[in-house]
């Protein structure tokens, strides 16, 4: 018993060096991003703006003027971006469960089948254009310098 608790201490301090190092290591090279999302000239509220690269991704939600700063900032370099709205009845989802895009386009997509179906107009639907709103067939990239990059702004289009 007397010899464990010699060890103990430094057991303990072995694995905080760890996750203190772990910690550092894996956020050091980040850098913060912030800017405004127009869409025909207005701003984008409430929409989420997705910053990703192979290694990792980063999110934020507008504010009422369309302004947004990435939580976690990015890694440096070219950054695809896609930015996701959605329209229509979201009282029926509950944001605590933490529906992200790709469920929310799903619940979408959903049709009842039958002689007669009819399409719900409250059903939710992203209202950006897949150019934007989709991850894969996104066409935005930003160009995130070492520093970070404070008016990363973008403007988009309805149609």
């Amino acid at each position: 018993m007397l010899r464990f608790q010699s060890y103990l201490p430094w057991g303990m301090m072995l694995c905080a060096l760890v996750l203190v190092g772990c910690g550092f290591n894996a956020n050091s090279s980040m850098v913060p991003v912030s800017g405004k999302i127009l869409v025909d000239g207005v701003p984008l509220q409430n929409a989420e703006v997705h910053f990703f690269t192979d290694e990792q991704s980063s999110s934020a939600k507008t504010d009422e003027e369309g302004n947004y700063e990435l939580i976690a900032g990015t890694l440096p370099g070219v950054n695809k971006v896609y930015v996701t709205k959605w329209g229509g009845d979201l009282s029926l989802f509950d944001p605590t469960e933490g529906l992200d895009a790709g469920q929310m386009a799903a619940a979408a997509a959903v049709r009842p089948v039958g002689r007669r179906a009819r399409t719900n107009s409250k059903t939710p639907k992203q209202v950006l254009p897949a150019k934007y709103s989709d991850p894969v067939k996104t066409e935005l990239r930003v160009s995130v310098p070492e520093s970070g990059l404070e008016g990363a702004d973008l403007q988009l289009t309805s149609k």
